[in-house]
């Protein structure tokens, strides 16, 4: 799951693709954005989608994204006696 805060002074850039295009998301006063990652796409049966994104830089000010990647399921090791 990825999400990114967007700062009180509105700089936007998060883009989504839809139907083959990349679309801005626009910034909304407070919001969390968070970008849903496969994993609870799977775990919630599609009720929450996965989307392609991108940031597109600018030079108004600085931009804060926080990522969090989680794998679940088993990792395949070897113990050697």
């Amino acid at each position: 799951m990825t999400s990114n805060r967007k700062t009180k002074d509105q700089i936007g850039g998060l883009q989504v693709l839809h139907q083959d295009q990349c679309v801005d998301v626009p910034p909304e006063p407070g919001a969390l954005v968070i970008n849903v990652g496969e994993l609870l796409q799977l775990i919630t049966n599609d009720r929450f989608k996965s989307v392609e994104h991108r940031v597109l830089a600018n030079r108004r000010g600085p931009r804060v994204s926080v990522a969090c990647f989680f794998r679940c399921g088993l990792i395949s090791f070897s113990i050697k006696n």
